[in-house]
């Protein structure tokens, strides 16, 4: 869940995984290791693998397109054949009030 949109949808309550919402927007990945070092290679959701993180990026029917939302994510399991993710951290050049 976010402020800019739906993500994901809880399927299991003793995680904090989700699946992600593919029916409404398209998401697509950069694997972090790759995006600190500067390569921009792009994945859709079928190519996560379990255990890595990823820079996330959204497109949305309310306008929003490959909107980065500097969220990194880990991929964790599946909802069916479907790749669940969790959040981890914001990304790099993020601070919050409380330090």
């Amino acid at each position: 869940m976010s402020s800019e949109f739906r993500g994901t949808i809880t399927v299991e309550s003793d995680t904090s995984a989700g699946a992600p919402t593919i029916q409404q927007n398209f998401f697509e990945f950069v694997e972090r290791t790759d995006w600190d070092s500067g390569q921009r290679n792009f994945q859709t959701i079928e190519e996560l693998e379990d255990g890595r993180q990823y820079y996330i990026f959204v497109t949305t029917s309310g306008g929003l397109y490959r909107y980065f939302m500097n969220d990194i994510v880990e991929a964790c399991g599946r909802f069916h054949n479907t790749p669940c993710i969790r959040f981890v951290e914001k990304g790099s050049g993020v601070t919050n009030i409380t330090g």
